[in-house]
């Protein structure tokens, strides 16, 4: 018996036996080849979507960083010009106002949100006390007892 070397076991000439496996192998050299030029095409382009975003990147840094530095380096900003007339008022005066309404406003919406739920909590006692029980509720609780009338 003659052995392929594929594990089957025929009677067959050996000159068969070896082209069979001569061309088997030049078939596997073909498909391992065709499957490198697509790894290869694969990673080159995995290369090339990573230097466009480089190179995306280093524009935006160019186009946002470099370039308005460039075009206003020595002269007059808007930027300069608005911290000149933040410094050029009176800080010192108009801070605490700006902190006291600050306050102010935040004390009057808590108050005005205080009352509100206030509010609604009475009236949904009322309704509740209103529903049980009359004679429990607390309207009648608080009032002073009138005094019964005598019989004479």
């Amino acid at each position: 018996m003659i052995s392929d070397g594929d594990g089957d076991n025929h009677h067959s000439p050996k000159k068969k036996t070896v082209g069979k496996s001569k061309r088997r192998s030049s078939e596997e050299e073909r498909e391992y080849a065709f499957q490198m030029k697509l790894y290869f095409a694969s990673r080159i382009f995995d290369i090339m979507i990573l230097m466009v975003k480089f190179t995306g990147f280093c524009g935006i840094g160019y186009v946002f960083i470099v370039l308005p530095l460039k075009l206003t380096a020595g002269k007059e900003t808007f930027v300069q010009i608005a911290y000149r007339a933040v410094l050029d008022l009176k800080l010192s005066m108009i801070v605490p106002w700006a902190a006291a309404a600050l306050f102010a406003g935040a004390w009057s919406r808590e108050r005005s949100l205080r009352k509100k739920s206030v509010k609604r909590m009475n009236r949904l006692n009322k309704d509740l006390e209103s529903q049980n029980d009359m004679s429990q509720a607390s309207v009648t609780i608080n009032r002073v007892p009138e005094k019964p009338e005598e019989k004479t």
